[in-house]
């Protein structure tokens, strides 16, 4: 029986300060388990912000690829000329459709009093 309690006091894991140094271990790790959780989170968030990202920037590039390979015909060339600078070609004929209201308020201000009280009224006025 004495051996029994010797053999218990020898003991240092059974002690009050080792179960004390445990609880603190488990503490910490739990904190770092909790933090690696939270930054999994995150990264999975960020990685399917980028996925998209690259989705998007891969679809620009086809339809970049797709353009590039339109200029590189005549057809394509001529279509890119003419949606950029509003240009016609020998033998063709440009028609300008112009909206009725403009026209009357243009043709308003066409109209000048060319007098010297005119011309007074318009250096006052501006």
């Amino acid at each position: 029986m004495t051996k029994f309690k010797q053999n218990q006091k020898n003991h240092f894991y059974h002690s009050s300060p080792f179960f004390f140094f445990i609880l603190i271990v488990i503490i910490v790790f739990s904190y770092n388990l909790f933090v690696l959780v939270k930054k999994e989170k995150e990264t999975t968030r960020k990685k399917a912000m980028v996925v998209n990202q690259l989705d998007l920037l891969a679809k620009r590039e086809d339809l970049l690829n797709k353009d590039i390979d339109k200029l590189k015909t005549d057809i394509g060339i001529e279509e890119s000329i003419r949606d950029k600078y509003k240009v016609a070609f020998a033998g063709e004929k440009v028609v300008a459709i112009v909206d009725s209201q403009q026209t009357t308020s243009e043709a308003q201000e066409e109209v000048i009093d060319h007098s010297f009280w005119g011309f007074a009224k318009r250096m006052f006025k501006k």
